[in-house]
């Protein structure tokens, strides 16, 4: 009896869940980065050097159909009370509104949260 229980449940999961992370594997992303840093103080300040998107960017897969295309938001952020000194660093966001997604024939779609994933703003930290 279980095993026909479970059976079951993998069929229906099997049918149900939409897995887009396999037309994603590979993707490529055109846009803007700048890069940036900001100091914290500390017992040694420390200068930290980041990027972040800004502008207008498209994703296409790799086999050239775009995934997504929209633009960047930046904003500052200030920093109070940490490491005994105010700092301010940029930051981006988007506004889904402003962004367009497309399925693997070229048709406009509700974005999938894979979709949202690959556009989230990608702040890095430059590392030595």
């Amino acid at each position: 009896m279980y095993k026909h229980i479970i059976v079951f449940l993998i069929t229906i999961l099997s049918f149900n869940c939409k897995n887009d992370s396999l037309k994603f594997k590979n993707f490529t992303s055109e846009g803007a980065t700048k890069f940036a840093s900001y100091s914290i103080c500390s017992i040694i300040p420390t200068e930290v050097e980041y990027s972040y998107r800004v502008g207008n960017w498209t994703f296409k897969s790799s086999n050239g159909h775009k995934i997504a295309k929209g633009k960047y938001d930046t904003s500052i952020i200030k920093v109070d009370n940490v490491g005994g000194c105010t700092y301010e660093y940029i930051s981006n966001s988007i506004a889904l509104e402003n962004w367009s997604f497309w399925d693997e024939n070229g048709q406009i779609i509700e974005p999938t949260k894979r979709m949202i994933n690959l556009v989230q703003p990608k702040q890095t930290q430059k590392t030595d």
